[in-house]
């Protein structure tokens, strides 16, 4: 990981985590929904990182970022994961800890899989 793209894809994915693991922990609905944010947003930096690297410009919304993403077999996951995180999780507010952890476990491991590149 060279681009500052990709290191604050880690920073958002870690205070995500800390702030979600901390609203787990005190029923705090509203840690937990900017959890999930931070987390898309990790997400959303590890995508520009890709895109930089690669040459391409960034996109200026998520129907574009998604196309983009195809390229690199990563659409649907984007697609996935912001349904989960930023779509149901922190605008929806609906907190199902079993079906974010799936989400947020697949957002760490393609920054450590794009990491080790």
């Amino acid at each position: 990981m060279e681009n500052d793209y990709f290191r604050k894809s880690v920073e958002f994915l870690e205070r995500g985590k800390k702030e979600y693991e901390d609203g787990i922990k005190e029923r705090d609905t509203i840690k937990i929904r900017e959890g999930c944010e931070k987390i898309f947003h990790s997400f959303v930096e590890l995508s520009n990182g890709i895109l930089r690297e690669h040459g391409i410009q960034l996109p200026t919304n998520h129907k574009e970022r998604s196309k983009v993403l195809d390229t690199f077999g990563l659409d649907t996951t984007y697609d996935w994961i912001k349904e989960r995180l930023h779509d149901t999780c922190y605008y929806g507010e609906v907190i199902d800890t079993k079906w974010l952890k799936k989400a947020i476990d697949t957002v760490e491991e393609e920054i450590n899989r794009w990491r080790s590149r």
